[in-house]
């Protein structure tokens, strides 16, 4: 499962784990973009949305580890944590990042019984891994363990270039995106409230003028991809 990704059953996702960044890389390239600058992105918003109080985060599905970096340096006091279903992804992640604790994470049952409780969970493009019958289960797992609020990254299916991104991305070939609706109703339904929802990404460019369009334009579903903050 993950944005660093691995999937529901990790097997997907352990062949990708080693290429991660390369196949991104190439997939992105037409953007003049490449992973670690979207990872600093959604780090930027985190340390906005997230209250002065968060002192511990689990990456839920952190894959190879892409998020970490960003995260640690702009939450520098926090008690880092990252799980996924790749075995092979997160051999990359604790090579890379010897100071934070990940875990394989097999089925949701396993996640409260492994993880402590964690004040946020940062959630990027997980749950268009996971298929959609299976979604509730890990997201009450979240709620198990969550004691402040989850931080949902997911593609917006309407935007036309993530379409194009998504389909022609290898490892997403399993993906099944998340209208915001579908997003909601998940996290809701496993017993969080909904707090914020905002799209991102409706520009590629990170250049100032653009940057405050995109902050105006944030409520319109518009951009490449959204975030929900969501509150047990």
């Amino acid at each position: 499962m993950s944005d660093s990704d691995s999937t529901d059953s990790g097997q997907t996702f352990d062949p990708y784990a080693s290429d991660y960044a390369a196949i991104h890389r190439k997939n992105l390239g037409f953007l003049g973009r490449n992973m670690a600058v979207f990872a600093e992105y959604k780090a930027d918003i985190a340390r906005v949305v997230a209250p002065a109080s968060v002192r511990s985060i689990l990456d839920f599905g952190c894959g190879i580890g892409t998020n970490l970096s960003p995260l640690r340096r702009l939450f520098p006091d926090c008690r880092m944590l990252g799980c996924d279903t790749s075995a092979e992804s997160l051999d990359i992640a604790r090579r890379e990042h010897p100071d934070v604790e990940v875990m394989q994470i097999a089925t949701p049952d396993e996640l409260p019984r492994r993880v402590e409780r964690v004040d946020m969970a940062f959630v990027s493009n997980v749950f268009h891994h996971i298929p959609p019958a299976e979604r509730l289960a890990w997201a009450a797992a979240l709620r198990k363990v969550v004691t402040t609020g989850v931080l949902m990254f997911e593609h917006n299916p309407f935007n036309p270039v993530t379409r194009h991104l998504v389909n022609t991305c290898p490892f997403d070939e399993d993906a099944v995106l998340l209208t915001t609706g579908d997003a909601r109703r998940v996290l809701t339904g496993a017993g969080f409230g909904i707090g914020k929802l905002r799209y991102t990404l409706l520009t590629p460019f990170r250049i100032a003028p653009l940057i405050w369009i995109e902050k105006l334009l944030s409520p319109l579903p518009l951009g490449g991809q959204y975030y929900v903050w969501a509150t047990p």
